[in-house]
């Protein structure tokens, strides 16, 4: 629903790192910011983003594009921080598969593994990001901590 879209970005930002830039020189999108990546945003000074351009970026290009504005909580929460982590390509994969944000999340942690598989060490051994974080979306969705 539209009215979350503050709440859900919230939580994306704590595992995207908000403010903080981050130059990994094993991560794919390059230097980020907000979680807006200067590998996929080449137009953009990700070094001098604010938090509204980087909302201004997010919200057509995931949050419209997954359609979280027409889905109820969590689903919301779930669509959004899947196409922000992963790509709307795996929005489109899950959704129709998934018929309860539980099948959701269980099928996002089984992707996570089949793409950590196929790795190189120096990537994958930073993934377990990607486990805490549907850990954290879990604890999120069902109410608890």
């Amino acid at each position: 629903m539209v009215e979350d879209f503050d709440k859900v970005w919230a939580f994306t930002q704590r595992w995207e790192g908000g403010e903080k830039i981050s130059r990994d020189p094993n991560d794919p999108g390059g230097t980020t910011k907000w979680g807006i990546s200067g590998h996929h945003h080449p137009g953009v000074d990700i070094e001098n983003l604010t938090e509204p351009e980087a909302k201004a970026i997010a919200k057509p290009e995931y949050w419209d594009s997954a359609g979280c504005d027409k889905r109820p909580w969590p689903l919301d929460l779930l669509a959004f921080d899947t196409a922000f982590n992963l790509g709307l390509d795996d929005v489109q994969a899950i959704d129709p598969k998934a018929s309860t944000w539980e099948a959701w999340l269980l099928r996002r942690v089984m992707k996570h593994i089949r793409v950590a598989r196929k790795l190189p060490y120096e990537v994958r051994k930073d993934r377990w990001g990607w486990l805490f974080r549907c850990y954290d979306l879990y604890k999120t969705c069902s109410g608890g901590e």
